[in-house]
């Protein structure tokens, strides 16, 4: 049977992600995420959901992934597509809400070239992400990088402080896949560890120094995420402190 290795690459990175919690997809329709369109559609256990505008599709995915507290994935096609997603992906930032986007892109050769639907994707987001990849052509690796690419895309935009990621994937033509290709057999999901963040013992002393300078502040606190600790810790806070 023939292999086709980038539906192969795009088969193992989705069924990574639902291994790893992903629940849902939010797709914008567009010519070079056919793989990775076509792929996740047919992945088990992950509910596609399309959206022609990349605005709303970015925003609906930001809600779910809110609503869920587990990362969204988010595909859209190269070019202005990916420059749509923009204000969702702040907002994302902003409320540590995990998002994983994925734009689709033309390959290295078509750019700077004036190919159509094809502008600079490389950290498009900026500071704005957790993470952020351009993965190499998927035939020029074995799928079991795009395995571990895709365990760290989740990971990562799980915390220890939660937020979206961006890859960007760059695919050549033809973009269909080849008919009765073999695709290989999911893996077992990566397990992979949290980091987590401490204060060290000095700044817990300055800290503590700082409050005692006030005998009496004030806490400004703003939305809080579904599902965060931070309200009890801040209500603790307020009563020891007075």
């Amino acid at each position: 049977m023939t292999r086709d290795p980038v539906y192969s690459a795009c088969a193992t990175f989705a069924n990574e992600l639902s291994g790893q919690g992903v629940d849902h997809v939010v797709i914008s329709p567009g010519s070079r995420s056919t793989p990775l369109t076509l792929t996740f559609a047919q992945t088990a256990n992950i509910n596609t959901w399309v959206q022609l505008d990349e605005r709303s599709a970015a925003f609906f995915a930001l809600g779910l992934a809110k609503q869920t507290q587990k990362p969204v994935a988010l595909i859209c096609t190269s070019g202005t597509a990916a420059a749509n997603y923009l204000p969702a992906v702040v907002e994302a930032n902003w409320s540590e809400t995990p998002l994983i986007v994925l734009t689709a892109n033309r390959p290295p050769e078509l750019r700077g070239w004036g190919a159509g639907q094809t502008i600079d994707q490389t950290n498009i987001y900026g500071s704005n992400v957790r993470w952020f990849a351009e993965l190499p052509i998927a035939n020029e690796l074995d799928t079991h990088w795009f395995q571990f690419a895709a365990a760290r895309a989740f990971q990562s935009s799980m915390g220890p402080r939660p937020g979206p990621v961006h890859l960007d994937w760059p695919f050549r033509e033809p973009l269909e896949p080849i008919e009765d290709a073999d695709l290989g057999q999911p893996s077992d999901p990566i397990q992979l560890e949290m980091a987590e963040t401490t204060l060290s013992s000095n700044k817990i002393r300055d800290l503590a120094q700082l409050l005692e300078q006030s005998p009496r502040g004030v806490v400004i606190a703003g939305p809080m995420v579904q599902g965060s600790q931070w309200r009890q810790a801040v209500e603790n806070f307020c009563t020891k402190t007075g």
